[in-house]
């Protein structure tokens, strides 16, 4: 399949109470009813959500192969104080007004999940995610970083010790980050490469669009084909 919709849900949690692991290599996230520990996370210090040594995480890092194209289209993290940045090659994409890096997207501004235990709603400019997409082109490595600004949502000690979660009702403990994104390979890559070039926003519905331009164009080039060499073959007639 050319075109996927994928997402990636990330929880800085660790099966069984008491545990002195840091991370598993499942992938998949742990649920607080089967019993947890969200591990010591350090204030001010980004982690990638998926390799970065913290929750669940994959093993192979996010890297775009030379016939693949992605579109990152939404962002959002848990809990208040915390926020979500996205890292392509060596640079974050959030930047502040100095250009130096800012933090990324708060979850004061998207929250995840929603509806969530503190009634926090995503920003209206964010509803429909991220304007513009970002865009990582065929070879380049990126990733989804979660950054602990503040700490102060998990009671007097915060996250500083790990934290045991045994209960539902724990689970407005975890910190979280997720991300929603667009695989394309192939001929898809391609055509996306395309319209990226012609300052044409990449979607899925652009590419077919395209897809459908092409044959249009090819329709129309065999027909005027077919219309030439008739010409060239009428019957001569006598003068």
């Amino acid at each position: 399949m050319a075109i996927r919709r994928q997402a990636y849900e990330w929880r800085a949690l660790v099966p069984g109470t008491g545990s002195a692991e840091r991370y598993v290599t499942t992938g998949h996230v742990v649920l607080p009813t089967s019993g947890g520990t969200i591990p010591s996370i350090q204030d001010r210090i980004y982690y990638d959500i998926m390799v970065g040594g913290l929750g669940n995480n994959i093993e192979i890092p996010g890297q775009i192969r030379a016939t693949q194209f992605v579109v990152i289209d939404h962002i959002a993290c848990w809990p208040p104080g915390s926020a979500v940045q996205i890292r392509i090659e060596q640079t974050h994409y959030f930047a502040g007004p100095d250009e130096n890096d800012a933090a990324g997207v708060p979850s004061l501004g998207s929250p995840f999940p929603e509806p969530n235990s503190e009634g926090i709603l995503t920003r209206q400019s964010l509803m429909s995610g991220l304007d513009p997409t970002v865009y990582v082109v065929p070879g380049q490595t990126w990733g989804i970083e979660w950054i602990l600004i503040d700490d102060y949502y998990n009671g007097s000690g915060g996250y500083a010790t790990a934290t045991d979660v045994s209960t539902s009702e724990d689970d407005r403990l975890i910190p979280r980050a997720y991300v929603q994104y667009l695989l394309l390979d192939g001929a898809d890559a391609l055509i996306a490469t395309d319209l990226l070039r012609e300052s044409i926003p990449v979607t899925a519905d652009n590419i077919q669009w395209f897809k459908r331009m092409l044959i249009r164009q090819r329709l129309l080039a065999d027909s005027a084909g077919r219309y030439d060499s008739a010409i060239e073959n009428r019957p001569q007639t006598l003068g």
